[in-house]
């Protein structure tokens, strides 16, 4: 009987270790919690707020000229593969949105609203120059920015 109450008490010291053990541990649940309040506090203080204009395109302006390198990074440059894919959508295999309204003799008009840097206005464009002879199609990038 001495040994089985040894072994009790053996199991209930190492249960009680290891929770107390354990105990110790959970205030590195909340270590982080003052560490972002101060970097908060950092941010807060040093970054200002935009410009009254920081919606008009002028947070654009300061990095479209390394936008479309980011953008083809992080998307592993599958974004071109859409862009051509649209643009054939558009387009047609044949050139059919030129071809078939050219010999009606209307004028093709695309409009690319919001084009941002001008990939598929720019793709559209090379199109219109691939399937017709006369200048009688027009692609347009409009962006608000």
């Amino acid at each position: 009987m001495a040994s089985k109450s040894k072994k009790s008490n053996k199991i209930k010291s190492d249960a009680e270790s290891s929770s107390s053990s354990s105990a110790r541990y959970y205030f590195l649940a909340f270590l982080p919690i003052p560490i972002i309040f101060i970097a908060s506090q950092i941010l807060r203080n040093t970054i200002s707020s935009p410009a009254a204009d920081h919606g008009s395109g002028s947070m654009f302006d300061l990095i479209a000229n390394r936008y479309d390198f980011i953008n083809r990074a992080l998307a592993l440059n599958l974004d071109m593969s859409w862009r051509h894919r649209l643009v054939k959508e558009v387009v047609g295999a044949e050139g059919e949105i030129f071809t078939n309204n050219n010999n009606s003799g209307k004028s093709i008009k695309i409009l690319d609203l919001a084009t941002g840097t001008a990939d598929v206005a720019i793709l559209l464009g090379k199109a219109a120059a691939r399937y017709t002879t006369s200048s009688s199609s027009a692609v347009l990038g409009l962006d608000p920015s």
